[in-house]
């Protein structure tokens, strides 16, 4: 059933084109950071979740990668670090594991342009240095896929020229060479599969590699959301999917719920999926996502992490956006004391879904 319904989706894409305010280093942790030694980069501050939780982990990752390309030998220590933020019990306030932040640091590190050129001979030094390690795969394949969208840019398809595209191509399809090539211990990695599936952000998917990626990819880390982000991304309308194959994902997530829980994956993937659209309320309507099962979801998650701020203001902004006002009243005195402002939008802020909605009564 599993493999029927992705490759139905797969099948019938069709080509489209307060504490989690973001984080910045100390002066002191600045000078740590920039010293490139391993053995002064600390652990993210364990309160960040939200955009304050990629802040934080850019910073981290950035400055382990540089550590390790200034001295491939610090790659046991490099390593060790990766490993530790990879455990599912390493949780960030909203409960997103660690590895995701981690990854996505992985990923960034070679947006920074002022150091293109070296990056190749970079990588180079380390598949020297650990010829069998499986880290130097996975850089490379993140310094391929971050070339790929060097190349295209992130703008609209019609805005990129002949040659962006080539080498957009070109690169994705580097990245799934050096991903197949690299040593079976590169899977004992989440990112293996994160690159795996967004290399396939050309289109030239296969239906049985996708659904053998996903469901591998699930299987040996059943804790990491990450895998259902990028499928999502994959059957978005805006790039090669539909509304109809959206609504097929989403109700397969619901009977390959994250462990221990319900419907707390609908829910994120709802919440990832509306911040693509200024009307998630239409968004949602078009691509038949149920709300009683993302607040199902929600209430599920503010059960599991009491903590969190940045789970009770996505919420409440999302009941705002679907006209929920129970649900938004419900939450509104303890998002009155708790604000994180990113995680609403500007024309519907928390004043303004307030007033709107008070008006409702």
């Amino acid at each position: 059933m599993i493999r029927a319904t992705l490759l139905a989706l797969v099948l019938s894409a069709t080509c489209a084109t307060s504490s989690a305010q973001i984080y910045a280093p100390t002066s002191e942790e600045l000078k740590l950071l920039q010293s490139k030694r391993l053995d002064t980069v600390n652990d993210p501050p364990a309160t960040v979740e939200g955009p304050g939780a990629d802040s934080a982990f850019e910073w981290h990752v950035f400055s382990a990668l540089g550590a390790l390309f200034k001295d491939p030998s610090q790659m046991p220590g490099f390593e060790a670090k990766w490993r530790k933020w990879s455990l599912p019990t390493n949780l960030m306030r909203d409960g997103m594991p660690h590895v995701v932040r981690f990854d996505s640091g992985v990923l960034g590190y070679f947006s920074m342009v002022n150091t293109w050129d070296a990056y190749p001979k970079e990588i180079e030094a380390l598949y020297k240095a650990w010829p069998n390690h499986p880290i130097p795969p996975l850089i490379k394949a993140a310094w391929h896929n971050a070339s790929a969208w060097k190349a295209r840019g992130t703008g609209h398809s019609n805005t990129v020229s002949k040659a962006g595209f080539e080498r957009f191509d070109y690169h994705l399809k580097e990245t799934r060479k050096v991903l197949d090539s690299a040593p079976a211990t590169s899977r004992d990695f989440p990112i293996w599969y994160r690159l795996k599936l967004l290399s396939w952000s050309d289109g030239k998917v296969a239906p049985d590699q996708l659904h053998d990626v996903l469901t591998e990819s699930i299987r040996k880390f059943p804790h990491n959301p990450q895998p259902y982000f990028s499928v999502l991304q994959l059957f978005s309308p805006q790039w090669y999917g539909s509304n109809e194959q959206i609504n097929l994902f989403m109700q397969w997530s619901l009977k390959h719920p994250l462990p221990n829980s319900k419907d707390a994956i609908y829910a994120r993937l709802a919440w990832a999926y509306s911040r693509s659209f200024n009307e998630p309320d239409v968004a949602f309507r078009q691509a038949g996502i149920q709300w009683p099962r993302v607040r199902s979801g929600f209430d599920e998650l503010m059960k599991r992490f009491p903590n969190s701020l940045w789970i009770p203001n996505s919420y409440a902004f999302l009941a705002c956006r679907m006209s929920d006002r129970a649900t938004f009243m419900r939450l509104k005195e303890s998002i009155r004391v708790n604000m994180v402002p990113d995680a609403w939008t500007e024309g519907y802020s928390f004043e303004h879904c307030s007033a709107m909605l008070a008006k409702a009564m």
